[in-house]
């Protein structure tokens, strides 16, 4: 008690915080009425309070697989929320969170959390994300995360950079997805569609990332829930409803109805249970393709690789992209400018372009900046991502 008089006693004076977490015990009323009057953010970890916001922790959390989507980072470790009043998600308090990649601590956004006043603008509102692992163990294996993500953005245009992972996203504010390469035709679905590895830039609409459900597929993780191979899907966008029919035409209003009745958590589980449904093969991914994958990720060469797994290159060729959508060799390129991006958002300094070329894998700087311009459609310098967690989403009018 004594630590927690010596902290509440110089309130006001002494506020030098964004916000106040609150691990393993609780504040009293009067504790709770002196940070209100100061409009002190109050978020409890791992432990719930009525109406106030609260993140679960799981730093166990850590996707092996590429995905980079909807708003979220390949090394989330945890993020959660929890609603005041059940069922009324969407009208309460919200808290939005991100967490370090390099610590695994989750991160309130700034922002008024403990007085539901009017509702801020569009472009003010705090974003919400909830990042999980599959609750389905038998999902496990072929999910690296899922989630939900609520946002408002004050760009109109976006570059969404490709990742070689698969992905599949439900627009629960709208009935349309849309994604428009920089070179080819544009890309038109309904509000539910799978994603397949995307080999270049492609435009997207932040409009359409208002309130979205996410399933990150690992590395041949989607392989079981199509009636094809999955290079049938690289580069587009393809509606569910062409993918599983009826089912799949229904899938956006179940989910509707789901999140509003539990909240995003139910959502996700309905979402699992679509999944479970449609699979058409052994949910069992091929652990030899999954290995070229972790090895091609690593920056080992194709030529090694097939010899580590005792196939030829022909074979190699052949269950990559019928498993993961990509031949090797292209696989492995996106994976290495992935590596580079990660090395770019790792630091607060400068980047060192030559450094990174060298420690990446590329020949010299100039293939980089080819590389980077051909992948990234814009040059090096150019590159300003969302966050240094969102490093696949460029704004390109703020």
């Amino acid at each position: 008690m004594a630590e927690r008089t010596v902290f509440f006693e110089p309130l006001p004076a002494r506020r030098n915080a964004d916000a106040l977490l609150v691990f393993s015990f609780g504040l009293t009323d009067e504790e709770t009425a002196r940070l209100d009057d100061l409009a002190m953010p109050v978020v409890y970890v791992s432990r719930h309070v009525d109406g106030r916001p609260g993140v679960y922790v799981d730093d166990a959390l850590e996707p092996e697989g590429p995905f980079d989507l909807a708003l979220g980072t390949r090394r989330a470790r945890a993020a959660g929320w929890t609603p005041a009043r059940a069922g009324s998600w969407s009208r309460t308090m919200r808290c939005g969170w991100r967490c370090s990649s390099r610590t695994g601590v989750a991160r309130p956004y700034a922002g008024p959390m403990t007085r539901p006043a009017r509702p801020a603008p569009a472009a003010e509102r705090t974003p919400v994300s909830l990042t999980v692992r599959p609750s389905v163990g038998a999902l496990v294996p072929l999910i690296g995360a899922m989630g939900y993500a609520e946002a408002r953005f004050v760009h109109t245009a976006e570059l969404a950079l490709p990742t070689g992972g698969a992905q599949l996203l439900v627009n629960l504010d709208g009935d349309a997805l849309s994604s428009s390469p920089l070179r080819g035709p544009d890309r038109r679905t309904g509000g539910a569609a799978v994603q397949g590895p995307y080999t270049e830039p492609a435009l997207i609409d932040p409009a359409q990332q208002r309130a979205v459900l996410w399933v990150a597929f690992r590395p041949a993780g989607a392989h079981p829930f199509l009636t094809a191979p999955v290079s049938a899907v690289r580069d587009d966008l393809v509606g569910l409803d062409e993918l599983w029919g009826t089912d799949g035409a229904l899938l956006r209003e179940r989910l509707l109805e789901a999140v509003a009745a539990g909240g995003p958590q139910a959502g996700l589980r309905e979402l699992e249970a679509a999944l479970l449904a449609r699979a058409r093969r052994p949910l069992e991914p091929d652990p030899a393709v999954r290995l070229a994958a972790a090895l091609l990720d690593r920056g080992t060469p194709v030529a090694e690789v097939a010899d580590r797994l005792g196939w030829t290159a022909r074979r190699l060729a052949r269950r990559c992209t019928d498993q993961l959508g990509l031949a090797p060799k292209r696989y492995a390129r996106l994976r290495r400018f992935q590596r580079l991006l990660r090395r770019v958002n790792a630091g607060p300094g400068a980047p060192d372009w030559a450094a990174l070329a060298a420690d990446c894998g590329y020949h010299d700087q100039a293939h980089l900046i080819h590389e980077f311009r051909a992948l990234a459609g814009i040059t090096p310098t150019a590159y300003a991502p969302r966050s240094p967690l969102e490093r696949n989403h460029v704004p390109l009018d703020r």
